[in-house]
């Protein structure tokens, strides 16, 4: 009899901590869990590591905002010169895309470079040709639904065809306006989607052949294409970008 009492006893006591656990469990009650002094060391510098890490993205933050501030402010005015710079700004921002902190900031600057260099009769060809290059580099930030409906291969291939119908030139009756090619400046905004088409697209039939076949159609078209500017330093050279 003691030993079925004993079992009994000790049974009752498991299903009194399985009840009180539940309890706990249900309340959200947590243990508190005891460190040790080396454990409370760490955990004293890993915070602190996190807090100095959080105040130097923050200050980067600060410091990108403030510099974004004032390209708006530059790009409102849009001097003639300011072509010039479209080259190292979109080397510039494609980078920061990748970045968690800066891509939402970066996108709206990103797109606003089509007003900068781009003719009046290409503009809207080339706001959807960025809008293209921000889908094919999947940046760390969302973008505009209202430009991400169309099917992306789908978009790449009409952006490809209508760059190649306005740049390439074919042959054309005497006395009608045949395609020109881009303006420096406006080729290397639209450069980094050539290339990712280049890089990322298997040669594996007929149509995507022929869609290679004109992106290399209209990098050779714009390969010996330089700035107006007579100044050397200035030249802009697309190979710099491959």
């Amino acid at each position: 009899m003691k030993r079925e009492n004993k079992a009994y006893s000790f049974k009752e006591q498991i299903i009194e901590l399985e009840l009180k656990e539940e309890i706990k469990k249900k309340k959200g009650i947590k243990e508190e869990i005891q460190l040790t002094s080396k454990q409370k060391e760490m955990l004293t510098a890993q915070l602190e590591k996190e807090s100095q890490m959080r105040k130097q993205l923050k200050e980067l933050d600060t410091e990108l905002e403030s510099t974004l501030g004032l390209f708006d402010a530059v790009l409102k005015r849009n001097p003639p010169s300011l072509s010039q710079y479209i080259p190292a700004l979109v080397g510039c921002f494609l980078p920061l895309l990748k970045s968690p902190l800066a891509a939402p900031r970066i996108k709206a600057p990103f797109l606003s470079l089509v007003s900068c260099v781009m003719p009046d009769h290409l503009k809207t060809f080339g706001t959807v040709a960025s809008h293209v290059t921000l889908r094919m580099m999947k940046p760390e930030c969302d973008l505009d639904e209202s430009w991400c409906q169309e099917d992306l291969p789908t978009a790449v291939n009409r952006v490809i065809g209508l760059l190649h119908t306005h740049t390439v030139p074919t042959r054309i009756t005497k006395g009608e306006e045949g395609p020109m090619p881009l303006s420096a400046p406006a080729f290397s905004l639209v450069f980094p989607l050539l290339k990712m088409v280049l890089l990322e697209t298997t040669n594996d039939s007929e149509e995507k052949e022929e869609l290679m076949v004109k992106v290399l159609q209209i990098i050779t078209v714009h390969a010996q294409l330089r700035s107006s500017t007579n100044d050397e330093n200035w030249l802009v050279d697309e190979v710099k970008f491959l």
